[in-house]
């Protein structure tokens, strides 16, 4: 009864999102500062403090971004990695040629 090309989409920028959500933690666990962000984030909620709840939010979502952002510019192999193939082992293993569905992050494009 919905939208199955929309629910596709959604789906698949879900799974990138995630996996280069995952790249960031590999480069830089923030793991118990995040933990702390979502327990104020509750806390807001259950307060009722709208405003603060989206200040939080806000926070968090950029903190992810400079997370993720950090680490692919952290390290040359990451300009040049297939997020399309981002399990644990390829993360500290540089790919060796690029592949053709290489996404084009690079420093200065």
């Amino acid at each position: 009864s919905g939208n199955q090309r929309l629910a596709r989409a959604i789906e698949s920028l879900l799974d990138e999102m995630a996996r280069l959500f995952h790249l960031g933690l590999s480069v830089r666990n923030r793991t118990a500062e995040m933990q702390k962000e979502h327990h104020l984030l509750v806390q807001a909620l259950v307060a009722g403090d709208a405003e603060r709840a989206e200040s939080l939010a806000t926070d968090e979502i950029l903190g992810a971004q400079k997370m993720v952002m950090d680490a692919i510019f952290s390290r040359a192999e990451l300009l040049d990695l297939n997020i399309t193939d981002l399990s644990p082992s390829r993360l500290h293993r540089p790919q060796s040629r690029p592949s053709p569905a290489i996404v084009g992050f690079r420093a200065g494009s």
